[in-house]
């Protein structure tokens, strides 16, 4: 088994490539879900939160108070260290369990904006970068997320440089407009497997 990991700054189509690779038919593990969901059903995590954050961190439904916790991880950086020291290795944990109930699988996946960051790279053996031209980004956050261009621009200036983020990935996947997506990641996955994909 071989566990891949897709990562991306913001508006690069990661979640392009991962839904290509699902179609092809690799199960690809979504970290932005699970770590909704561990948020919502894992009661180690839950409490931990709660006992960071507040009581009022949860809703009386159970359900995650995003408001509360979207203004507290803005406002204090350390707030948002302590956070992810919480959610990042409950959702490595989960990733490394979802791998183990498909040891029958030749390649894996696992979508993360944050693999480097969160301390998912360790966990992966190899690692593809999708990338796209600042511009192109730019318009597609614009676009998506129906918000102004500094709103965009703060976005993208608080992730990791894209430089940065592909010296440290193995394969990089191209996707400006015009880029063939398909060809790229058939390239990729002869190079990981060391045979052709059909």
């Amino acid at each position: 088994m071989t566990r891949v990991g897709i990562t991306g700054g913001i508006g690069s189509g990661k979640s392009i490539v991962a839904r290509i690779l699902r179609v092809m038919g690799y199960p690809v593990y979504d970290c932005d879900k699970s770590a909704a969901r561990l948020m919502r059903s894992d009661r180690q995590v839950i409490s931990r939160l709660t006992s960071l954050l507040g009581d009022d961190t949860y809703l009386p439904d159970g359900s995650l108070n995003k408001a509360k916790m979207s203004a507290m991880l803005f406002a204090d950086s350390a707030v948002r260290d302590a956070v992810n020291a919480i959610v990042h290795p409950a959702v490595i944990a989960d990733f490394l369990g979802w791998c183990g109930s498909r040891s029958g699988e030749d390649l894996l996946f696992v979508e993360s904006a944050i693999l480097i960051e969160s301390g998912l790279l360790a966990s992966v053996d190899t690692s593809i970068m999708v990338t796209a031209a600042p511009d192109v980004r730019l318009a597609r956050i614009i676009a998506r997320d129906r918000i102004d261009r500094q709103q965009a621009l703060a976005r993208m200036g608080s992730q990791m440089d894209d430089a940065a983020k592909a010296a440290l990935c193995d394969h990089i996947v191209s996707n400006n407009p015009g880029d063939r997506l398909v060809p790229q990641l058939l390239g990729i996955l002869k190079s990981i497997t060391g045979k052709p994909v059909e």
